[in-house]
């Protein structure tokens, strides 16, 4: 599972975004489910960044109660589900952040934990996107896929968030781009726990200091 993670501070720590027209975003370091984020989506027109909501609302969809229960969709049934399939065939995105948390019973507090790439380049997470217009207001959102964890992920939690290390490979529809997708390894991730701040969704205004090993 996928439910929290560290934002970009600027579009400059994703060299894809390069590639790409300007959007403005807001620096998030504590994401969650409901909250906006970067994207860089694939579909008829092409590539392009979009800020979206994290929890996929389907298209048919009458209000966006369900974007809770689709934060994550699992990588092993994407294929055959048919509430993913179609995106997974036609809209497909990065999610691209600095890290993602995880948490452990620690002295009877939940301790935080932060896993980012060791080069500290941005992780290019995997995901679907969906568009609904629900009330009048038009919805952009989407949702990271997940998988087996790795030796490093495994002590925390039974699923991990993929992330990429070919974006373009990903977001290209002509592939299938699970069967030949190409993962981080665990020796180029680092985890490392963190100040307690983090448990809090509603805090955003977190110093970088916070993110530093100690």
């Amino acid at each position: 599972m996928c439910a929290r993670m560290r934002g970009l501070k600027n579009l400059e720590q994703f060299i894809v975004m390069k590639e790409l027209q300007r959007i403005n975003i807001q620096y998030n370091p504590n994401i969650a489910p409901t909250d906006t984020a970067l994207i860089v989506r694939t579909g008829s027109e092409g590539i392009k960044a979009e800020n979206a909501r994290f929890g996929l609302v389907h298209s048919w969809a009458k209000d966006t109660k369900s974007a809770f229960k689709y934060i994550n969709t699992r990588a092993e049934t994407i294929r055959e589900k048919p509430a993913f399939k179609t995106a997974y065939q036609k809209r497909r995105c990065i999610i691209p952040v600095l890290g993602f948390y995880e948490w452990k019973e620690e002295n009877g507090k939940k301790q935080p934990y932060y896993f980012k790439l060791k080069s500290g380049e941005a992780m290019p997470l995997i995901g679907i996107w969906e568009f609904a217009e629900i009330g009048g207001e038009k919805i952009f959102s989407f949702s990271i896929l997940t998988g087996e964890p790795n030796a490093l992920v495994a002590p925390f939690h039974d699923r991990m968030p993929l992330a990429t290390n070919d974006p373009f490979h990903w977001l290209d529809l002509n592939q299938d781009s699970l069967s030949a997708a190409k993962f981080f390894k665990p020796e180029e991730y680092e985890v490392y726990p963190i100040d307690q701040i983090v448990n809090n969704a509603r805090h955003k205004d977190i110093p970088d200091e916070v993110f530093e090993r100690a």
